[in-house]
């Protein structure tokens, strides 16, 4: 597509730059060159949506072009109805990921604040083994602090269930580019997670046994996983705040650019369009 494009491109523009104008010739590359974007947007559905837009968006301005030179042709008006539509269909989809992603995004804020309570709530049980393998201690504190860090230990299997939930399977060699990003980061909280747990749990067997100058530095070892856990949590967090935005600022121009498209012959075109409309709604190739 790539090189006929730039060779009905560059045949339109000898036509339009010769001495005596073929606008005729002009129209109808502009129209071969919107039939080589629009097939190229077709192409690209399945692997990467952005760039879909972009080749459709890229169609409709090519086909406005055409129609500049010859207002009255109906294949290209018909061409170009069809990009618009398959451009809308595809800015629904892409509006809508942003939206599941948006509301993921709120739920991983969630996580971040509770496992930032749970890393505290390690922390302190670990100052308190630590302060009382240093004075002497009743048994009820001891078993006070051993049903503490069990609870902790409970909430950690929960949390990191829940963000597991939310992760996104690793991306397969074909996976759409628009797809979730790649799980790399997600599986590395999983893994500072997962070793705090297994520091949690060698640190109950002292616990129970009344020994919390041995659980002290296994609390601590679990509350600083928590800790890193948290860190790679708000980067990954962060990474995806920068992504969507830079997605948001692209869609917004495409989306203002569909408005101008949709305004500019609107008038002309609205009833020859209307004509054809359940003609065109069930073909979404371009004519000519």
């Amino acid at each position: 597509f790539v090189q006929a494009r730039e060779k009905f491109a560059k045949a339109g523009m000898s036509a339009r730059q010769s001495r005596v104008p073929d606008r005729a010739l002009e129209a109808r590359c502009e129209q071969a060159v919107g039939n080589c974007w629009f097939r190229e947007g077709q192409r690209q559905q399945d692997s990467d949506l952005k760039k879909s837009v972009e080749s459709f968006v890229s169609s409709i301005a090519a086909y406005d072009r055409a129609l500049e030179i010859d207002p009255e042709n109906q294949v290209t008006i018909e061409n170009r109805k069809s990009a618009r539509l398959l451009l809308k269909k595809i800015m629904a989809e892409l509006a809508a990921r942003q939206k599941a992603q948006q509301e993921q995004q709120k739920q991983q804020e969630e996580l971040a604040r509770q496992l930032a309570e749970l890393a505290e709530r390690q922390e302190q049980a670990a100052d308190q083994s630590k302060a009382a393998a240093a004075t002497p201690t009743p048994q009820e504190k001891f078993t006070e602090m051993q049903e503490n860090q069990r609870a902790i230990s409970t909430d950690t299997t929960t949390l990191a269930e829940k963000f597991q939930a939310m992760t996104p399977p690793p991306a397969s060699p074909g996976q759409s580019q628009d797809s979730p990003p790649d799980s790399s980061a997600a599986q590395d909280i999983l893994e500072e997670m997962t070793q705090a747990q297994e520091a949690q749990q060698q640190a109950q067997p002292p616990l129970d046994q009344n020994a919390p100058a041995q659980a002290e530095p296994l609390q601590k070892q679990a509350a600083q996983h928590l800790r890193n856990a948290l860190e790679k949590m708000k980067q990954q967090q962060e990474q995806q705040q920068q992504q969507q935005q830079q997605e948001g600022q692209g869609e917004q121009q495409q989306q203002q650019q569909e408005k101008s498209d949709d305004g500019e012959q609107k008038s002309d075109d609205e009833s020859k369009e209307d004509k054809q409309s359940a003609q065109s709604d069930e073909s979404d190739e371009p004519e000519g």
